[in-house]
């Protein structure tokens, strides 16, 4: 059986008719080591390798969405898997089109036939379960499969799924938030009344496109600190993908049936929590080797809380938790640091937007009304990024009054943005 290793996309087909380079039926099977490769943790690669590694019946439909070059330039060979299953689909029965000799379909759809007979029947092609994949190796055994679909079936299939995903969506619309821009003001000034309101919904909102040229006169340029630890790791965040096996010669599954493309969608989740958790072990020994973040967590930890901040307060620890969150004027946006999506220290804060690296931490939230009646957020976990996150929506809220002429709250101590030498 000839193997080939880490193909590119030029090598596609490897074997069979190459006028024609989509629309082949293959075995493939989930590839943990290649998916977790980039990462180059050992406790990851673990983790990946016990996931299953089964084998799904699949048509190469076209080439694949993720684009990433090999050493030499080349892209890597990436292709649009569309699942092949016994029988109609679980949850959206329609969702599918039958492939010969099945005939039978809900919704009368006709079956498209492969060129050369497939070693199973009742076989139904998946329209709503597509899976974008690098393969890592093709096999192509002693009898590569010959099975393939017309171009005139493919163009078919693919009005049938543009078809069933338009159903879906009739079914459980996107609810889509408009944001409020902010009024103008009226001739006269503003009473102070509206003051709040405006201050918050500037806040929330985009600045205008088109702006004086006095405007623009006081406009500064901020050049946001790049930290080189957190773009390396965003390196290898952006090089990690789902990798697939492929095997051409349809003989090779020695499973007496095919496993249904619904399980490998639990299989993707588990991918995706080993690739979240390597992410929080990272970060966190990034953050850990810096001699001023840990003095910084620490000098956090010891000073008292003071209830009588006016807002934008750091709480710290209590008897029924630490709280990490921000204190929240009635007029501003609240920020949930210990929750919402929020990188963990204000030099990652201020590479957000270079690398895009930011880290999710779920936890429990109760909310209490402090002396002032403002909002204050306790979370059950403490952890050196939890309190890193709750400084950076800190320095966030400041930085967004001190554009729009609003007060400063008092300072809060943070650690220096530098990296440590």
């Amino acid at each position: 059986m000839q193997v080939f290793e880490a193909p590119e996309q030029v090598d596609w087909p490897l074997t069979g008719d190459r006028s024609h380079l989509y629309g082949q039926f293959v075995l493939i099977s989930f590839d943990g080591a290649a998916s977790v490769a980039p990462l180059d943790d050992a406790e990851a690669t673990r983790a990946a390798l016990s996931l299953p590694h089964d084998k799904y019946l699949a048509l190469a439909f076209d080439i694949g969405e993720p684009a990433l070059e090999n050493e030499e330039g080349e892209y890597k060979l990436s292709l649009d898997f569309w699942p092949v299953g016994f029988g109609l689909p679980d949850g959206s029965p329609a969702a599918c089109v039958p492939i010969a000799p099945a005939l039978f379909h809900p919704n009368g759809r006709k079956p498209v036939e492969p060129s050369a007979p497939l070693p199973w029947s009742n076989l139904y092609l998946h329209t709503l379960r597509t899976f974008d994949a690098l393969v890592s190796r093709v096999h192509t055994g002693t009898n590569p499969s010959q099975a393939r679909l017309a171009e005139t079936d493919q163009r078919v299939l693919f009005s049938h799924r543009f078809a069933d995903a338009s159903a879906l969506a009739a079914k459980h619309p996107l609810e889509i938030e408009t944001p409020t821009l902010p009024e103008a003001p009226q001739s006269g000034g503003v009473s102070s009344g509206s003051q709040t309101s405006t201050h918050s919904k500037r806040s929330r909102s985009l600045s205008p496109i088109n702006s004086s040229s006095s405007d623009a006169n006081q406009k500064s340029t901020f050049t946001r600190p790049v930290d080189e630890d957190l773009a390396r790791l965003n390196t290898k965040l952006r090089q990690r993908q789902l990798y697939f096996e492929v095997w051409l010669d349809l003989a090779t599954c020695g499973d007496p049936e095919l496993r249904p493309p619904s399980t490998a969608e639990q299989l993707i989740s588990d991918l995706k929590k080993i690739w979240a958790d390597w992410e929080e072990r990272a970060l966190t020994e990034v953050m850990a080797k810096r001699p001023q973040t840990s003095a910084w967590i620490q000098g956090i930890m010891a000073l008292p809380g003071d209830e009588n901040l006016p807002y934008d307060d750091v709480e710290h620890a209590s008897g029924e938790g630490v709280d990490v969150g921000v204190e929240a004027h009635e007029s501003d946006p609240v920020v949930d640091a210990g929750y919402a999506e929020q990188p963990t220290s204000p030099a990652q804060d201020a590479l957000q937007d270079v690398t895009g690296l930011t880290k999710t931490a779920h936890c429990t939230k109760d909310a209490a009304l402090n002396g002032t009646g403002t909002k204050r957020r306790f979370s059950s976990a403490f952890t050196p990024a939890s309190v890193l996150r709750s400084s950076s929506a800190w320095i966030r809220n400041t930085v967004l009054r001190m554009r729009h002429g609003s007060p400063s709250p008092k300072h809060a101590p943070v650690p220096s943005s530098k990296s440590s030498s």
